[in-house]
């Protein structure tokens, strides 16, 4: 060996030594703090699985007490004699007497399920097609789920079997749900409601609610900021629900740890604590999953400053170690150079995919944007055409929002009837004719409603009416029947027009006018009778009745638009048409017992030759009445509301008292009764009472001198277990632990 190389060798041994010397002082330090962070490590791993257990259980508690909730308010229906009498009804027709008894019961259940942090999004969907939802109702099960309340991974006749054919209570997996167009991810809650007697697959009715993720995770809070997410089993192992993000994986049903216990199982490469727990029913199981690596928070910093620490040292010595290798390791240096070559290849790559992800992003976004307009459009004709609108502004908004332009002078409504293609036709109509057609909206499989545009005048429009049956005919549909509205210029009114369209097709059909449009107007006109149809006899009654004196104007003027403005009503036909306004007044003066001065103000209308004259009169009659009710309506109010309460305190106790039995004193129907007493005491009649029994139970509790039995029959509980349950769902606790509280 020459002296350069031994020198070289020297250099090299020398380096070799220091390295292995500082390498021998670091272990020791390194042996040190990994018994520490190992026995520390134990202590957090116990301390943690039972934080992350008690977590679990506080959700799982939160998710089964909505359970209950949502189940005792769905059996409230199941002996809802108004709700039981709805589902024996057999479809509607227009001017059906019934519609005003189902908008009723609409409004009794949106009362009832006013609480929208508990029932979120109800509806109850009866066998006979009959629907009633939060914004609404509708006829038809099959419309309700294409245009209402649709699941993306479950079809209509999947969400049909399980909702009727459903033995008891049943929750359908996490998934996107469309509401009125707007989707959102949800659990859904379904109820069977079958009578008494009634079999597995016969159920009259379903009640369905919904249980939003925000919700779900607002349940399991305190596991989310633990990085954690839940998943949720029914008994035959389908998951239910998960929380958090689905790319993270997750744990089988088989390989879930037993009742109680804890597994820690590798996940995507990552380990995992999971931890179960089941329902009190054992319907339903409960898996959290938490990934150990952020468990260890606090025990993460403390090994991060103790790894800083060892880290620095070594730092040092590998600086010496480095400056010897930059000096003789070229080959390092290659490989560093080829590797920032390879990675500026695939950067250069990466935004060609990005951009097609993106494009396809943006066709997806497309498609759902058309969807999404198309839904708000049928929901707002459904509202349009159903009067469900309460100002005119209100409707040109809403026009305005989902494309419609309602700029024309006035706007009337056709209904087509055909036997079939009506699908066809309708695709047909916006495509190739009928240029003034503004919206079509599909009433049922044989009848299409068409909003049309009155520009350029009522002849012209009926001609085009008249052009477009000759043209279906052509088409070769077989029977078709065509009734025309009136053209109105107010777009509130068009609900009118819609049931005027309707009746004129129906009548077409009855006396088969196949080759000729059959017109509202016109109809009336060959008749020389004078405008004044049931339906705003109907409005006017209660508009007065409820003191809604700017509607009661709004229904003069347009009596004299349409009597006195439009035609020359013979005087014979005038006076028919102040004597069918009369006899709305005389209703509304015999449900008021109020006859004060009215023979005096009839008197003077039959003397009346003028009808413009005569309307005025029975305007005044009109506003004044509604005034005097809206100012008696206070203390009306108040006289009642002594006597329910007096009554209500004198009866409670007794239990058979209910909503029949008061109904009957009061001598009221059921149904307007639960509308009055809500109205009178700010509460539902149930709720009323129920509090009124428990507030007078916890009374008897704090006196100390009966037992829960004996205290559960002086309230009106037919049994102490009926009482229990009432009580912890009101006050959230037992009556035996609230009365050692109190001890």
């Amino acid at each position: 060996m020459n002296r350069k190389n031994a020198n070289r060798f020297k250099v090299k041994k020398m380096f070799s030594s220091l390295l292995l010397s500082y390498g021998a002082l670091l272990t020791v330090p390194f042996i040190i703090v990994f018994v520490l962070l190992r026995f520390w490590d134990m202590s957090m791993e116990k301390y943690y699985k039972e934080t992350v257990n008690n977590c679990l259980t506080e959700g799982r508690l939160a998710f089964e007490k909505r359970l209950e909730v949502l189940q005792a308010g769905a059996f409230s229906l199941v002996y809802d004699s108004d709700l039981n009498w709805v589902s024996y009804l057999d479809g509607l027709s227009p001017g059906d007497s019934n519609i005003s008894t189902l908008r009723k019961c609409n409004e009794r259940l949106n009362e009832f399920y006013a609480d929208t942090s508990k029932f979120h999004e109800y509806c109850v969907i009866l066998e006979n097609g009959f629907v009633f939802r939060k914004t609404g109702m509708s006829i038809g099960r099959q419309f309700f789920y294409d245009n209402y309340r649709r699941h993306e991974n479950m079809p209509y006749e999947e969400w049909l079997e399980r909702s009727f054919g459903a033995r008891e209570w049943e929750l359908f997996p996490m998934q996107k749900v469309y509401i009125d167009g707007l989707a959102g991810e949800a659990m859904t809650y379904s109820y069977p409601i079958r009578s008494g007697y009634g079999q597995v697959g016969d159920a009259r009715g379903v009640v369905q609610f919904l249980l939003p993720m925000e919700d779900l995770k607002d349940m399991f809070s305190l596991l989310e900021e633990m990085q954690g997410r839940i998943y949720i089993f029914d008994k035959n192992g389908n998951r239910l629900a998960e929380t958090g993000s689905s790319d993270a994986g997750a744990p089988e049903w088989e390989g879930l740890p037993g009742m109680g216990n804890h597994l820690i199982i590798e996940i995507n490469g990552m380990k995992e604590l999971v931890l179960r727990q089941d329902s009190r029913d054992g319907r339903l199981t409960f898996a959290a999953v938490l990934p150990l690596e952020a468990a260890w928070n606090d025990l993460n910093r403390i090994k991060t400053a103790a790894y800083i620490v060892l880290a620095a040292g070594v730092l040092f010595e590998m600086a010496l170690g480095l400056r010897f290798a930059l000096r003789y390791s070229v080959p390092i240096r290659n490989v560093v150079e080829n590797m920032q070559r390879m990675f500026t290849a695939e950067e250069a790559e990466a935004p060609l995919s990005d951009y097609e992800f993106l494009e396809k992003g943006v066709r997806d976004m497309q498609y759902i944007l058309r969807e999404k307009s198309a839904k708000e459009r049928l929901n707002f004709l459904a509202l349009l055409f159903g009067g469900n609108f309460h100002s005119e502004q209100e409707v040109r908004d809403e026009a305005k929002h989902v494309g419609i332009n309602l700029s024309a002078s006035s706007h009337c409504v056709v209904v087509l009837y055909v036997e079939h293609g009506t699908e066809e036709i309708v695709r047909w109509m916006e495509k190739e004719y009928f240029h003034s057609t503004l919206a079509c909206y599909m009433v049922d499989g044989q009848r299409t409603a068409f909003l049309m545009a009155v520009d350029r005048g009522e002849e012209e429009a009926q001609r085009e009416r008249r052009q477009l049956l000759e043209e279906l005919k052509k088409y070769g549909t077989g029977p078709i029947y065509i009734g025309s509205g009136r053209s109105y210029t107010e777009g509130i009114d068009l609900s009118l027009s819609f049931r005027q369209a309707c009746y004129c097709v129906d009548r077409a059909r009855r006396e088969g006018l196949q080759d000729e449009v059959l017109e509202y107007g016109s109809t009336l006109d060959d008749l020389n009778m004078p405008w004044y149809p049931p339906e705003t006899a109907e409005r006017l009654l209660n508009s007065a009745k409820y003191g809604k004196t700017e509607t009661v104007k709004e229904i003069f003027g347009l009596l004299r638009r349409e009597n006195i403005e439009k035609v020359h009503l013979s005087a014979v036909v005038g006076r028919m048409l102040t004597s069918n306004i009369t006899a709305t007044l005389m209703t509304l003066c015999n449900s008021m017992a109020e006859n004060e001065h009215v023979m005096e103000t009839l008197g003077r209308i039959e003397k009346e030759k003028s009808l413009e004259k005569a309307l005025e009169l029975l305007e005044e009659q009109f506003l004044s009445l509604s005034e005097k009710i809206d100012s008696s309506r206070d203390k009306k109010s108040e006289e009642y509301y002594g006597r329910l309460k007096s009554y209500m305190e004198g009866k409670y106790s007794d239990g058979q008292f209910g909503m029949a039995v008061a109904a009957e004193e009061f001598g009221l129907s059921e149904s307007y009764f639960s509308t009055f007493f809500k109205e009178i005491m700010g509460k539902p009649f149930s709720g009323y009472l129920e509090n009124l029994r428990l507030e007078k139970a916890r009374e008897l509790i704090s006196e100390g001198r009966y037992d829960l039995e004996q205290i559960s029959g002086m309230v009106g509980y037919s049994s102490s277990a009926t009482f229990r349950r009432a009580f912890k769902r009101a006050y959230g606790i037992s009556p035996s632990m609230w009365k050692e509280k109190q001890g």
